[in-house]
């Protein structure tokens, strides 16, 4: 416009004094050099009548032509500017552009120079920046609560101490039993799937807490109605959905990491089978002794007490979850082929896993284990699934996610074909099946985190998670399932045993098919 750039800075910083607005700042001043340097400089946004008045007569911006006059600001509040230069041969291009493309390239100026200022102002809201974990002991804080979530959560993991407590409460199959938990998964993959980005648009530690509150309250409806209905409702339908909303929070939460992505991530995960390892004992006794109802409405009320506990977490910690972000336009696609490959692998890698983990009880028993060895496979194949957890964390970081999965698959299968052909009496045997198979289907829940993240980027995380975890839901559905209806048929578990080894080589197979790494 002809005038000083000092002048003008001058006569912003004394209107923002004067009007109690945010001052000029240095990250706009740099946006305006390095990016639209033959800009004109122009007054500040007006959004009401009173601020409509045109500036006061021997002020810098008086002077500015009328055309120049449009909204913006300097202190990081959207603007626009209208360059006066004509076209010429340097410019012609950008001149007879229509009007519509003119405007996008106005609002990706505007979107570069909001960057810069962003990045220079601190937060306003208290809050760590969106995606990112704090650092420092206030890391500790929302790492705590996810581990917290997970671990309220992880009581699914304790169906099999009730299962046959169930089936003869309530006079049904080991394959209806099989159902609530099967259904329970369904349900929480099925969160995880249509959930995805939902979680972010509030508060993570309102979601947080209420995640925890409906998994207790699901379980309270379990245990004080004696009927197989309220099994399927309070259990396969309520809880079922609260770990959706929890798992989501905790895994997102690890996301946010920005070093040792895969150690967080374990961590984390591994707390969801902290449940099994450190209550089983205590859950098998109450189940002994008052029954599975009176256990389950005990459980509960331990889980409702855990909800302010999480709230508090994420709120003093300062996090927010962010949206998805969208595709950038210089972005690839992630093809289809790799994340059907991923969903697949998952979903058969976890369908092996569950048959096993969810019978281990039944399985011990079949290869002439005592009542004791039985009750406590549980255990086993939790330790197994929470150390698999944090052992996966700590050497993605090192081989990678690929690599990992592909160990833990065949060492798993492997496992199970020898227990069920050359040790198909020795309950040692089997108890060794069920380790490593805990071990394997731990470093799947956190594996397929990891790999999910480097195949498509970080940015695309939250959107291509939500599918691939849908691949868990079916593996998790449909395993335990099978396991018992091929036991009722059988009456054994020689033929889910073999299943659940074929479906880990299919894991390691779909695992040699995936492209490089993005990240």
């Amino acid at each position: 416009c002809g005038l000083p750039l000092s002048k003008i800075v001058r006569e912003e910083h004394h209107q923002a004094r004067s009007t109690q607005q945010p001052p000029f700042n240095l990250a706009s001043m740099h946006a305006i050099y390095s990016t639209v340097p033959s800009a004109c400089l122009v007054s500040r946004t007006r959004t009401s009548p009173q601020r409509s008045k045109a500036p006061p007569q021997g002020s810098s911006c008086a002077n500015v032509p009328s055309a120049c006059k449009t909204r913006s600001t300097f202190s990081g509040i959207p603007f626009h500017f209208q360059t006066l230069k004509s076209p010429t041969k340097k410019n012609h291009k950008h001149a007879s552009r229509s009007p519509t493309q003119q405007r996008s390239l106005k609002l990706h100026t505007l979107s570069e120079m909001s960057s810069v200022s962003s990045a220079e102002d601190p937060p306003k809201s208290g809050l760590a920046p969106a995606g990112v974990l704090p650092e420092g002991a206030m890391m500790a804080l929302p790492v705590l609560g996810a581990v917290i979530v997970n671990s309220c959560m992880g009581t699914a993991y304790t169906w099999s101490i009730f299962l046959t407590a169930f089936e003869q409460s309530l006079l049904v199959s080991r394959a209806s039993c099989s159902l609530v938990f099967s259904l329970a998964l369904a349900v929480f993959s099925g969160v995880m799937f249509f959930g995805t980005g939902v979680h972010a648009k509030y508060p993570t530690h309102w979601v947080a807490a209420l995640g925890v509150a409906l998994a207790g309250t699901g379980i309270l409806v379990a245990g004080s109605i004696p009927t197989f209905s309220a099994l399927i409702v309070g259990f396969g339908v309520i809880f079922g959905a609260s770990i959706g909303i929890g798992y989501g929070i905790a895994v997102g939460t690890a996301n946010m990491a920005k070093t040792n992505k895969g150690l967080i991530t374990g961590l984390i995960v591994a707390a969801f089978a902290t449940t099994p390892v450190f209550l089983a004992p205590i859950l098998r006794a109450s189940v002994l002794s008052v029954g599975p109802h009176a256990t389950f409405q005990l459980v509960g009320k331990v889980i409702l007490a855990m909800a302010p506990v999480v709230w508090a977490c994420f709120y003093f910690g300062k996090v927010q979850i962010p949206m998805p972000s969208k595709l950038a336009d210089d972005e690839a696609v992630v093809p289809f082929k790799t994340v059907a490959t991923i969903f697949a692998a998952f979903g058969t890698g976890c369908l092996g896993g569950l048959m096993t983990i969810a019978h281990a009880t039944g399985i011990v028993a079949s290869f002439g284990g005592t009542a004791v060895q039985a009750g406590m496979a549980v255990q086993y194949g939790a330790l197994g699934n929470y150390f698999g957890r944090i052992l996966a964390g700590a050497t993605c970081d090192i081989l990678g996610p690929k690599v990992v999965l592909f160990i833990a698959a065949t060492g798993a299968a492997v496992c199970l074909l020898a227990a069920n052909t050359m040790f198909a009496s020795s309950p040692l045997a089997a108890i060794v099946a069920v380790i490593v198979c805990g071990v394997g289907y731990g470093c799947s829940m956190t594996s397929y985190a990891v790999l999910t993240r480097k195949m498509v980027g970080g940015a695309q995380f939250g959107k291509y998670f939500g599918k691939v975890f849908l691949g868990y839901g079916m593996g998790a559905f449909a395993g335990p399932l099978l396991a018992g209806y091929l036991f009722d048929k059988t009456g054994g578990y020689t033929q889910p045993i073999f299943v659940a080894a074929m479906s880990c080589m299919l894991t390691a197979v779909l695992l040699l098919t995936l492209p490089k790494y993005k990240e």
